[in-house]
Order: structure tokens, then C-alpha cells, then sequence
């Protein structure tokens, strides 16, 4: 759970990096992508911005970040709990390797999947 939790604030840090103007620069994302593809526009957080979560048991590590979220930002984003629709979707995957991610951001929506 900590591993998770320490993934996901150390991809939030790096999110900013990741627009075409920028992603030939050093991204600061532990672990590293072994891909990474360059998109258009990118994802603004606001105080409507609404985290889901697809279990209970990922609560805790979301509750955590949220917290470190706002500490960070000023405002906390909002935790929807066994839900598939938000703006930030954290989903578990099986089929991904431990330690494994994959990361899609849209202007509209992030889709963090992780094992």
C-alpha cells in the first residue's frame, strides 16, 4: 500500500512535465516509464476535480494522498469510493508486473492503472 501511494504522489509531482513542449526533458517519475508518447494539451487540477477509486481497500492510500494533495496544492480533491467515473480514475490491474503502471493523461481525465 505504501509503494502504491508513494507511485502515485511521485507521478502526480511529475504530470506537469509530461505536455509536448516538455517531454524531452528529464521527468522526474520513479519508477520510470519504459514508454512514454508525447499528447496535446494538458490535465489542470481544481477543487472539482473528483479521484476515484474502484474498492475500498485502495481508501486509505487514496486518503493519503489527498492529504498530501492539498498540503501541497491548497485544496484536496474530492474521493468518490467504488466508483469507475471521475476525473482521476485509479484502477487495479493484475495483468500489470509489480511495481508496474500505466498512465494516461487527457485534458479531460488521468487513468492511473497499477498492480
Amino acid at each position: 500500500m505504501k509503494r502504491v501511494l508513494f507511485l502515485l504522489v511521485t507521478i502526480f509531482l511529475g504530470l506537469h512535465v509530461l505536455d509536448a513542449e516538455n517531454v524531452n526533458k528529464t521527468v522526474s517519475l520513479i519508477p520510470y516509464p519504459v514508454e512514454m508518447f508525447a499528447g496535446e494539451g494538458s490535465f489542470v487540477f481544481t477543487k472539482d476535480t473528483e479521484i476515484a477509486i474502484e474498492s475500498t481497500t485502495m481508501e486509505p492510500m487514496a486518503k493519503e494522498f489527498i492529504a498530501l494533495f492539498e498540503k501541497a496544492a491548497g485544496f484536496a480533491p474530492k474521493l468518490k469510493v467504488e466508483s469507475k467515473k471521475g476525473d482521476v480514475c485509479l484502477k487495479l490491474d493484475s495483468k500489470i508486473q509489480e511495481e508496474g503502471y500505466v498512465m494516461e493523461v487527457k485534458p479531460n481525465k488521468i487513468m492511473i492503472k497499477a498492480s
